[in-house]
Formats: structure tokens, sequence, C-alpha cells
């Protein structure tokens, strides 16, 4: 079992033993985005440490990118299959301000998972994002 610990960049960190992974929070333009640094097949903590301080350090540029992203990738399929038939269809820029972020897993590879909901719209839902060790995002998904 290992201890809770506080992170001079990261702030206070709980670990979750089922998960095996360190539990903080960070702000994000006013929303709280729970941070969670995975230790599966981690080899090199200090590196997966100083990856979510990376990533912590420049939250808001990273998840405003995430959303712009998702809605590019998901715009489509959100307006056919999600929205209730007497809805009219959202623009990009309406699904951007419409998700909200829940999490940041940081990954000892140095991929990223973002999740967005909003669960209203996506009926109980999320959206997963990842990202490669570059930054570049992957195919956004819905998931749930």
């Amino acid at each position: 079992m290992r201890a809770p610990l506080v992170h001079l960049k990261l702030g206070p960190l709980a670990f979750d033993e089922g998960l095996n992974r360190y539990v903080g929070s960070a702000t994000a333009d006013g929303e709280r985005v729970e941070i969670h640094l995975s230790l599966d097949e981690c080899h090199d903590e200090p590196a997966l440490f100083r990856a979510a301080k990376e990533r912590v350090v420049r939250l808001s540029t990273l998840i405003q990118a995430a959303k712009r992203h998702a809605a590019a990738s998901l715009l489509e399929e959100i307006n056919s299959q999600w929205l209730i038939p007497t809805e009219r269809a959202l623009s990009l820029a309406e699904l951007v301000d419409r998700f909200e972020v829940r999490s940041l897993t940081v990954y000892p590879d140095g991929c990223d998972e973002i999740i967005l909901g909003p669960e209203k719209l996506l009926s109980g839902h999320c959206v997963v994002i990842s990202s490669d060790v570059t930054g570049q995002f992957g195919e956004a998904s819905v998931a749930g």
C-alpha cells in the first residue's frame, strides 16, 4: 500500500490501490479536472511525474484543444444519433461549449487519455480522447 503524497506541482495525490494509480485534481478554466497517474507497467515513476507536471502546467490549453478535436471528430455523429429528434443540430462551437472535462490520465509510455462529458447530451456516456507521446490526438469516441 502506497501512502498519499504531496507533489510540489501536482499537489496532494491519493493512491488508488484498485486502479494502481495516483489521483489528484487541478483546475482548468474554472473546471475541476481529476488527474490520474497510472502506474501500470511503470518502470520510471519520476518520468511519469514529470510528464504529468508538463500536462498540468498547460492543462487549459490541452483541454481546450481536446474539446475542439472531439467536437470536430464527433459533430456529425452526435447531431445524427444523440440529439432528440426535435432538437436542432449543434454547431461546432456549441458542441465545444457543451463538453465538460472529467479527467486526464497520464500513462507511463507518455500517452494521455482525456474524458469529457456531458452526460445529459450523451445519455450517461462520455467522450474518450487519447493522445500519443507527441501530443497528437487520436480518434475521439463515445463510450459508456
